[in-house]
């Protein structure tokens, strides 16, 4: 292969790429029971290449186009069991996963537009992240228990606004508490 000098989309596509192998090649039960890894990163990279960020301008803005990115089809050959069991506890959380990783960096958006987006992001739900809202407030989130199998959209999007909602309370971003899956586990 002859070496090239890169232009500015080729950085970007490299960096998104880095941080997809990244995630994929981290030693959890919910990336390693994927099949073809390879596959499921270029479909990733395909979605995500080109984030409509700009025209999001409130919450439910990317709320609905994750919902349509997590509802999508192409997730089919990836699902360990049916897609639809596994289609919010699964990949909504590896997408939530690689979307913090690929917006953290500020490499792939402006500072703005990480400033504007980061309040909205949804968090990778796991026993550590429910366990932690739990124990924050045991009336919003009466039960830490969560099975990646058989989440429903409107469970995970229950979870997100009670989230938000609590986040707003202390002050802080939503995303904050996914900090829960690091410091606990």
């Amino acid at each position: 292969m002859a070496m090239k000098a890169y232009n500015e989309q080729d950085h970007r596509e490299a960096l998104l790429l880095r941080r997809l192998k990244f995630l994929l090649s981290y030693p959890s039960a919910l990336i390693q029971s994927l099949p073809n890894k390879k596959a499921f990163r270029e479909v990733i990279l395909e979605k995500l290449r080109h984030p409509p960020w700009e025209m999001m301008k409130k919450s439910k803005d990317y709320d609905d186009w994750l919902c349509s990115l997590v509802k999508a089809d192409c997730w089919q050959p990836f699902a360990a069991r049916t897609l639809e069991r596994e289609r919010w506890g699964v990949f909504a959380n590896i997408l939530n996963i690689a979307l913090y990783e690929i917006l953290w960096c500020r490499e792939l958006t402006t500072e703005e537009e990480w400033r504007r987006i980061h309040p909205w992001l949804h968090l990778p739900l796991d026993d550590h992240v429910m366990e932690h809202l739990h124990q924050l407030d045991p009336a919003m989130f009466p039960s830490s228990s969560w099975f990646p199998s058989n989440v429903t959209e409107e469970r995970y999007m229950k979870v997100q606004r009670a989230a938000r909602v609590l986040a707003s309370r202390l002050k802080q971003p939503a995303i904050w508490f996914e900090d829960a899956w690091s410091l606990y586990q």
